[in-house]
C-alpha cells in the first residue's frame, strides 16, 4: 500500500497553474473534522504514476452549473503542462464526464454517469489507469457508477498532481477528505488535528499561538521564526477522535507554509518531529530565498521509528522545523 497524498488543510495545496482553471486564490473554512476550500489547488502526489485511486467528499452550491469547459478535477503532468484524465460536470443535474487527453489538445470521453443533485455533501472514489490495459471506476456514496476498461493511452504515461477547481461559472465547489492511493479508500476516515500546546522544542520565536487565529484555527498570515541555522521548534496537537472500534491508522500527513527571506544564515527548512522524547529531521519543505512561501505537506505510513502509527502515537507525537 502506497498513500501518495493527503490534503485538507490550506497548507497542503498549492495554487493550480493550469490554464483552463481560473485563478482564485484558495481558502479553508470548517466543517465537522474536515476542512473544505473554494477556489483553485493541486495537490502534489510527491511522485509520477500512472494510475491511482482518488477519494474525496465534494459539496456542490447551487444553482449548479453544468460546463464542458471547466473540469473538477484532473490528473495533472506537472512537467509537460498536460493533462492525463479529466472529469467534467456536464449538466445542472450533475452528470459526470470522465475524459482522457490521448493528444495533448484532444479529450476523449471515456464514460459518463450521473451523481446526485446538488447542495448535498456526497463521497466519491475514483480509480483510473492509462495504458492498453486501461481501466475506469466512479462511485458515489459507494454506489458503483462507471465501470469499464479499454486502451486510454494519455498523451503523457504519468502524472504528478491532483488538480481541483472550486468555482464553475455561477457554481461553488467544495473539496475536503482528499486522500490519493494505489488501493481503493471506502470508508477511510480523515482527521485534522491543529496545534494544542508548545512542545519540547522551542527555539524559534513565538509558539503554537501564533498560528492560529481567535477561532483556534491556522492563520495563514502569522508565523513564528529564527535567523539561526539548526535551530528547531516543535508544537504538540489535538487528541484524535477515538476511531471505531477494529481500526487501523494508515498514516500521518503534516502540513506547512515556510519561507527563508534571506539566505545569509539559512539556506533549508526541514519538517520536524519528537516522537518518544527523540527528535527527527524530516523532509525539506523545498524554501528558497527570496521566492516567498511555499506549502508543503509530507506523508508518514510509518512513525519515526518505522513502526505501525498507533493511536497513542499520534496523540503524543510533536511537529515543527528546523532549518539548515
Amino acid at each position: 500500500m502506497t498513500i501518495y497524498a493527503v490534503a485538507n488543510e490550506q497548507d497542503s495545496f498549492q495554487q493550480c497553474p493550469h490554464p483552463n482553471f481560473n485563478t482564485n486564490a484558495v481558502s479553508s473554512a470548517d466543517y465537522n473534522i474536515a476542512t473544505r476550500f473554494g477556489g483553485n489547488a493541486r495537490v502534489h502526489l510527491g511522485t509520477s504514476v500512472s494510475e491511482c485511486w482518488v477519494h474525496f467528499s465534494l459539496y456542490r452550491i447551487f444553482p449548479g452549473v453544468g460546463s464542458t469547459t471547466f473540469p473538477f478535477l484532473t490528473l495533472y503532468n506537472s512537467s509537460t503542462g498536460k493533462d492525463a484524465f479529466r472529469i467534467y460536470n456536464t449538466a445542472t443535474t450533475a452528470y459526470f464526464s470522465c475524459r482522457y487527453n490521448s493528444a495533448g489538445t484532444t479529450y476523449t470521453t471515456i464514460a459518463s454517469g450521473a451523481s446526485n443533485t446538488t447542495n448535498a455533501v456526497i463521497s466519491v472514489d475514483l480509480y483510473f489507469k492509462r495504458g492498453a490495459s486501461g481501466a475506469l471506476k466512479l462511485f458515489v456514496d459507494r454506489q458503483l457508477r462507471i465501470d469499464t476498461t479499454g486502451t486510454y493511452n494519455t498523451v503523457d504515461t504519468t502524472w504528478d498532481y491532483l488538480t481541483l477547481t472550486g468555482f464553475i461559472t455561477t457554481m461553488t465547489w467544495e473539496y475536503s477528505n482528499i486522500i490519493v492511493s494505489d488501493v481503493p479508500m471506502f470508508d477511510w476516515e480523515y482527521q485534522t488535528l491543529r496545534p494544542s500546546a508548545a512542545g519540547a522544542v522551542s527555539g524559534w520565536t513565538g509558539d503554537y499561538t501564533d498560528l492560529l487565529d481567535n477561532a483556534g484555527k491556522i492563520d495563514a498570515t502569522s508565523a513564528v521564526f529564527t535567523d539561526t541555522a539548526s535551530d528547531s521548534f516543535t508544537m504538540s496537537y489535538e487528541n484524535m477522535v477515538t476511531p471505531q472500534a477494529n481500526h487501523d491508522i494508515k498514516a500521518v500527513a503534516i502540513a506547512a507554509s515556510g519561507s527563508i527571506d534571506s539566505a545569509a544564515s539559512i539556506s533549508n527548512i526541514a519538517l520536524y518531529a519528537r516522537h518518544a522524547s527523540t527528535n527527527y529531521t524530516l523532509n525539506n519543505i523545498g524554501a528558497s530565498a527570496g521566492n516567498g512561501p511555499v506549502r508543503y505537506s509530507q506523508v508518514m505510513e510509518l512513525n519515526p521509528v518505522s513502526a505501525q502509527w498507533s493511536e497513542s502515537d499520534v496523540n503524543a507525537i510533536e511537529f515543527g522545523g528546523i532549518t539548515s
